[in-house]
């Protein structure tokens, strides 16, 4: 048997008054209803705060706590993966990604390659800090929001999609779908970052004004004579000079 032919099976009732204890029986709930039961299986869900379970301090004393617990407000994060005042900070899966819309596993490994491509950078590039912009981050949380109030997710139903609650904003899911996020990491560049340098000039990744290649004049040293003008490209093609015949294009 289906599990939505389980949900119609007249064994089958579906509460969602919560539980006040388990008795000696079975389960007694808040509508004063008591099931017995043979067997108990616990399934607790998702911890919908997206609170790390170790201390996380950031700028000026910030916490997770403070931003997203009792002393501050929903989750919410840049593109699920970091967040204002909390410097070098990533987080895989975390609020508003695609955790629902299809498999969650090539969702955090883009993810993973959003993330190692900005450490390369800040590798390379001398970077001492990098996190999103405030304003960056709340521009895309306003946007995401006004999307997923027409979805489905929105409807009046208590769901860990909207951290426990029936109606608010829904802190889990991303504004659209898995492509969608994949093409919208590819795409975000060090405009929404606020970024600071090791030293007192942002250039002193620079070095030495030499390329690797140029070392002992070993390697390459001209290897932008190895590429072919594209109309060199088009003119070697077989089939070149009938497709300009024919009215052919260069694309």
């Amino acid at each position: 048997i289906g599990y939505l032919e389980a949900l119609q099976a007249p064994n089958c009732r579906d509460c969602w008054d919560p539980i006040v204890e388990v008795t000696e029986k079975g389960i007694r709930t808040a509508d004063g209803r008591e099931e017995e039961y043979d067997l108990i299986v616990t399934a607790t869900g998702f911890d919908a705060s997206y609170l790390p379970p170790f201390q996380v301090t950031g700028r000026n004393g910030t916490t997770f706590e403070k931003l997203w617990g009792k002393e501050g407000g929903e989750p919410s994060a840049f593109f699920g993966a970091q967040v204002p005042e909390m410097p070098n900070f990533f987080i895989i899966n975390g609020p508003n990604t695609p955790v629902g819309q299809g498999p969650l596993q090539p969702a955090m490994s883009w993810t993973c390659d959003y993330i190692l491509r900005w450490v390369k950078k800040m590798n390379r590039h001398d970077i001492r800090t990098l996190e999103p912009k405030k304003e960056a981050t709340d521009d895309y949380n306003v946007y995401s929001q006004e999307w997923l109030r027409r979805m489905v997710w929105a409807a009046p139903c208590r769901s860990w999609y909207k951290n426990g609650k029936t109606e608010g904003k829904i802190t889990a899911l991303y504004m659209g779908s898995c492509t969608h996020f994949k093409k919208a990491m590819e795409e975000i560049g060090g405009e929404h970052m606020d970024i600071t340098w090791r030293s007192r000039n942002r250039f002193r990744c620079l070095g030495n004004a030499t390329a690797e290649t140029d070392k002992n004049g070993e390697g390459n040293l001209a290897p932008y004579w190895d590429e072919e003008p594209a109309w060199m490209n088009y003119a070697g093609r077989p089939g070149a000079e009938k497709e300009a015949v024919d009215g052919g294009h260069v694309v």
